[in-house]
């Protein structure tokens, strides 16, 4: 019996063109979706791109290099330092009470006169303590600028007093200084006192000289000699004076 041998199948040639031009359809609808995928997806980063640049703006508006808040007198202010280094106070309202350009790099929120309101200390770049100070009036509700407080810095107040006295080095790495003694008044400052210490070099015009000051002539009234100078000493000097003897210049 004669043996059928083994026949190759040939798939016919409009069948092999068909599957062809299937599977280059079927490849070209997913190129299409892959394309159409990443331009829209594209489109949708510009989008968040564009909302976070937004956003960005938006928060850079509003970035300080110092920012508190504090509730004085059942009022909610705001202090910060913008980011074009100009100060400012804001009440709760939104309303800008007080604003200063110049050089600014910080501000202390505290109860300079101990009245119970809290005040602001502007602090000025410089090679000594440059301060301006602004007293708040719980009648007006209002901070108030002193004027002339440049000239009185690392001032403190004299408890149970209406005084205060400041101290700032006078030349030789502070080893000549001066302090006032003063009032406030009308928010102006009134001196009534003046202590001059000289300690630079050994000699015999080193000590402290005691002044008091009216309208219209200035009176020293106490000489102190120290051939040495009184180095950190000073500070209690100053302290342990001013407040022990208020009563020969008021």
């Amino acid at each position: 019996m004669e043996e059928l041998g083994k026949s190759e199948f040939k798939i016919p040639h409009h069948l092999l063109l068909y599957e062809t031009v299937i599977h280059n359809l079927r490849r070209t609808v997913k190129i299409s979706t892959i394309i159409t995928f990443l331009i829209l997806n594209s489109c949708n980063l510009k989008k968040s791109d564009t909302d976070k640049f937004k956003n960005l703006k938006k928060e850079n508006d509003s970035i300080y290099y110092k920012y508190e808040s504090e509730t004085i007198d059942k009022i909610r202010y705001e202090f910060f330092i913008d980011k074009n280094g100009e100060f400012k106070i804001k009440d709760e309202s939104g309303e800008i009470q007080f604003s200063q350009v110049e050089n600014i790099t910080d501000f202390e929120i505290k109860d300079f006169d101990l009245d119970g309101y809290k005040d602001v200390i502007i602090i000025h770049p410089s090679n000594r303590v440059l301060e301006t100070l602004l007293i708040y009036n719980s009648s007006l509700q209002k901070f108030i600028l002193i004027d002339n407080f440049t000239n009185y810095p690392s001032s403190k107040k004299i408890e149970t007093s209406r005084f205060y006295y400041s101290y700032q080095g006078a030349g030789c790495a502070q080893n000549d200084w001066i302090s006032h003694l003063y009032f406030i008044d009308n928010y102006k400052i009134i001196d009534k006192g003046l202590i001059v210490g000289y300690g630079c070099l050994k000699n015999e015009k080193n000590g402290i000289y005691i002044y008091k000051i009216a309208e219209k002539d200035t009176t020293l009234i106490k000489y102190i000699k120290n051939e040495n100078g009184f180095g950190q000493e000073k500070f209690d000097l100053i302290d342990n004076y001013w407040s022990n003897n208020l009563e020969k210049f008021n």
